[in-house]
């Protein structure tokens, strides 16, 4: 993750910690991090024993950043700065999250999330939070 879209990512995390009823829980998904540690060959390519381990746990490419679990509906939020763009994996998992009845939102901001999020939660604390 860049460390800008990290800064944001904290900031809605600080945001949900206050924010979210109490019939809402959320968790954030470490897939973007770079991988280090002994490597081997796959295919032609070096691959950190690590990543490998992971895909066998189920990590899967595209996840979103943060996940809120609400009422029994999955919000999926992807993390992107004002330029960035989905992976077409990160797109892949969008379409899979709402063809299962989930919703997903990209968001750019603390105030990007805060806004979607009190939409579409109507106990959502939104205003009075400091971001």
């Amino acid at each position: 993750m860049k460390h800008e879209e990290h800064q944001i990512q904290c900031a809605i995390v600080d945001l949900l910690e206050v924010a979210l009823p109490a019939d809402a829980t959320f968790w954030a998904v470490p897939n973007g991090e770079k991988r280090g540690g002994k490597k081997i060959n796959v295919k032609g390519k070096l691959v950190p024993l690590s990543a490998i381990r992971l895909k066998k746990e189920g990590v899967k490419p595209g996840v979103a950043d943060i996940h809120i679990l609400w009422r029994g509906c999955l919000v999926c939020l992807e993390v992107k700065t004002g330029a960035g763009r989905q992976s077409k994996s990160q797109k892949e998992w969008a379409d899979a999250i709402t063809t299962s009845g989930g919703v997903y939102h990209i968001v750019r901001s603390v105030d990007d999330a805060r806004g979607f999020l009190a939409g579409l939660i109507p106990t959502f604390k939104a205003q009075g939070v400091a971001a």
